[in-house]
């Protein structure tokens, strides 16, 4: 018996088969690959169509949204320009305050029921003090402070004296105006006369509205309008007897004057000495006083009316020395 063992293996023939088919697998294989890559590559192709069609929508959509918004900016801004047009039309141009015409300009602010004939002037209209407050508020600022003094009581004799502040707002700038005004209440048409202190006071405020307006030729309704006959300006009448003024000042004008000095910055002492002979407030008359207070109201009043150099400088309790 053959000792020898034989190794067993494959035909040759079966080999080979296995090598081609083998072969075919791997052809396959790469023909499929290919075909996978012009697969991808079509549909990134299309993809990239796809994308530009749709960017070209996208931008065509946008130009046309812009094209109508700019369309619409472009109607609002005409309509803005037309309406500026318009507004700026409808301004009226202000003279400066200090020119000739800006009393005729500030008297055409008043409404007709905010002006009265001025009883001793046929044909003049005189603006009434809440017509004034208006005005003064349209054309100089914001009103922020009103106050009132009453100098002269009723209790002391028929003539009441009120002295009036106002502060307004101007520009930012706070500005004052002061002034005095009379009521005579034998003088005065009733029933006003019955209320001497108000009518007083209105006057003031009156006076002191219209030297913030700057008006020169005209006057409040209340300063000439509630007087009977007895307080026309006529030459027959004196005024300075009717008026007490040669009576002798009284604490009330004195503590004013003072108040005035303090408000201006007014040497009270230099100011009294160059208005009475003797320098001594309390041997003033009371038609002196009240000068004294129209030229310390005046002081302040722009630049001509300045106070002086050598009445500069108020000094406390100057009225006891």
């Amino acid at each position: 018996m053959d000792s020898t063992v034989k190794r067993r293996g494959r035909p040759p023939k079966a080999k080979s088969q296995e090598n081609e088919e083998r072969l075919e697998i791997e052809d396959t294989l790469e023909e499929l690959q290919s075909l996978e890559k012009v697969k991808q590559t079509t549909f990134l192709e299309e993809d990239d169509d796809m994308e530009e069609e749709n960017n070209e929508l996208i931008d065509n959509e946008l130009d046309q949204q812009s094209d109508q918004q700019s369309d619409e900016e472009n109607d609002e801004f005409e309509q803005i320009d037309d309406d500026l047009i318009d507004f700026c039309g409808d301004q009226e141009t202000s003279p400066e305050i200090t020119s000739p015409e800006w009393h005729d300009y500030v008297m055409s602010k008043f409404s007709d029921d905010e002006l009265e004939d001025n009883k001793y002037k046929p044909g003049e209209k005189c603006p009434k003090v809440d017509g004034l407050r208006r005005v003064a508020e349209l054309l100089l600022g914001d009103l922020l402070e009103s106050n009132i003094q009453i100098i002269t009581h009723a209790n002391q004799g028929n003539f009441v004296t009120a002295h009036c502040e106002l502060v307004f707002d101007v520009d930012g700038q706070q500005k004052k105006y002061s002034e005095v005004g009379d009521c005579n209440i034998e003088a005065t048409n009733a029933p006003y006369n019955l209320f001497p202190s108000s009518i007083a006071s209105t006057r003031a405020e009156g006076r002191a509205l219209r030297k913030a307006l700057k008006l020169r030729k005209t006057v409040a309704a209340e300063e000439v309008n509630l007087g009977n006959d007895n307080e026309a300006a006529s030459p027959n009448i004196n005024l300075e007897q009717k008026y007490e003024n040669d009576a002798p000042i009284n604490n009330a004008l004195i503590n004013a004057i003072d108040l005035i000095c303090k408000r201006k910055g007014v040497n009270g002492d230099s100011f009294v000495a160059m208005e009475i002979p003797s320098g001594k407030l309390n041997e003033a008359t009371f038609g002196q006083g009240k000068e004294m207070m129209v030229k310390l109201n005046n002081y302040g009043d722009g630049k001509k009316n300045a106070v002086p150099e050598h009445l500069v400088g108020y000094k406390e309790g100057w009225l006891k020395v």
